[in-house]
């Protein structure tokens, strides 16, 4: 493979400012980065949620001045706000015309004046070309600087074959250096001059080129995770997508992953970073390592489109799609558990519906949430009962489906309103 010996990438940076929330039980602050606006500043764009009648009202204060305010409604709006401020945010419940309960929470956004930029990268192939190349590059502005310690910038390189339009993306273990860049390494992403090199021979890619270009860029693990199952159970490979966004399958606003899209076709994962909670309200426990986490329990349609068979009691042809699956075990979804005795053996048996899975995506970590993990994930950072912030059989109702919450009276072919609910059909629980 003949290389160029010099060539300047562009950098694509992934950067987040911080932010800490006031516990609420009906608010949710959702921080991403926005664009820049005009004059240089900075800012974070974000988006709230809350559940509070249509005309409630929500007001964003910086030192008591409001920034936006009466922003009607129940559902998603989007605000931009300067970079390292402290922000007060009030939320009015309305109904009828009558005020209610009134929430407040603060939040602290921190950042940097100057954006990160990535500069003077200079790509030089192995002589004679062993399959290797060496890239160095230069970081103004480190982008670890507003990154939580668990989600620190890794680096990640493309290199575009200008010839055939082919893009190979560089993996970890083909990537040795003499500056830091894994995931997790505490000076990855710092500023100043660092240089690896790719071996694409050891991550088993082989093209020959005269014009590549190398693409260098510091990421951070996405908010979400997709996998496209549409090819079904004989695709080769289920595609993988990262999104910093709520992944979204309409323009329309407020139309998000809440769609059968998202409960048949495509799989959806939140990314939950560690922390600690009371495990069964009563035991402090620490989850140490960030984690994806399906958004809705795997539905009958997607164990189809991997397994390729239907196993659940629910057979109406009209609603089973978008049900979770059940009458399936746990050596359908790992293998025999006395081979594949978890959390011993990390392992699952290829043929199983998480070995399918793992073949198909490359995603050889994907497993069943631990217990401490499904209840930090479920309990979303409230203390009360019910991850509603409430105690009661009515709290319980709007959370879910049960025996005495319209799954007793049913029969294999009935709808959704008895046995099974369609998965999304409850209040989410952040």
């Amino acid at each position: 493979m003949r290389v160029a010996k010099a060539m300047v990438a562009t950098a694509l940076m992934v950067v987040a400012g911080v932010a800490h929330a006031g516990d609420s039980a009906k608010m949710v602050l959702d921080l991403r980065t926005g664009p820049r606006a005009s004059g240089g500043d900075e800012t974070l764009a974000f988006s709230s949620l809350w559940d509070g009648g249509a005309d409630a009202t929500v007001t964003i204060a910086q030192d008591g001045v409001a920034i936006a305010e009466n922003l009607a409604g129940d559902g998603e709006r989007a605000w931009s706000v300067p970079y390292n401020g402290t922000y007060e945010l009030t939320h009015v419940t309305c109904t009828n015309g009558v005020a209610g309960k009134v929430e407040t929470a603060t939040f602290v956004v921190t950042g940097q004046a100057e954006p990160p930029e990535i500069t003077d990268v200079v790509a030089t192939p192995s002589e004679p070309w062993d399959g290797r190349v060496s890239i160095s590059f230069n970081v103004v502005n480190s982008p670890a600087a507003a990154c939580p310690d668990w989600n620190r910038p890794y680096l990640s390189i493309v290199a575009t074959d200008n010839v055939t339009g082919s893009n190979y993306v560089s993996s970890a273990a083909a990537l040795s250096a003499r500056a830091p860049y894994q995931l997790g390494d505490a000076l990855a992403g710092s500023s100043g001059t660092h240089e690896v090199t790719w071996d694409f021979k050891a991550q088993g890619i082989d093209f020959a080129s005269t014009n590549v270009t190398f693409t260098v860029a510091y990421l951070r693990m996405p908010d979400w995770c997709v996998i496209d199952l549409s090819g079904g159970k004989d695709a080769a490979h289920y595609p993988v997508t990262y999104v910093s966004n709520v992944p979204k399958v309409s323009n329309v606003p407020g139309v998000t992953f809440n769609t059968d899209a998202y409960k048949t076709t495509n799989l959806v994962m939140r990314l939950i970073g560690p922390g600690t909670f009371k495990k069964g309200g009563t035991t402090e426990t620490e989850i140490t390592n960030a984690f994806y986490c399906a958004v809705f329990e795997t539905t009958q349609r997607q164990w189809e489109l991997v397994n390729g068979d239907r196993p659940s009691y629910f057979t109406n042809e009209t609603y089973y799609a978008t049900r979770p699956v059940e009458q399936v075990s746990w050596n359908m979804i790992r293998g025999n558990a006395d081979t594949y005795n978890w959390p011993n053996v990390q392992g699952v048996d290829p043929e199983s519906f998480l070995g399918v899975l793992r073949q198909k995506t490359d995603l050889d970590t994907l497993d069943l949430p631990t217990e401490a993990q499904w209840e930090y994930a479920c309990r979303a950072g409230t203390t009360s009962t019910y991850n509603n912030g409430g105690d009661t059989e009515g709290d319980l109702k709007v959370l879910g489906r049960y025996w005495n919450n319209g799954g007793s009276d049913y029969s294999d072919f009935c709808a959704t309103n008895a046995g099974t609910a369609a998965a999304g059909s409850y209040k989410p629980n952040a």
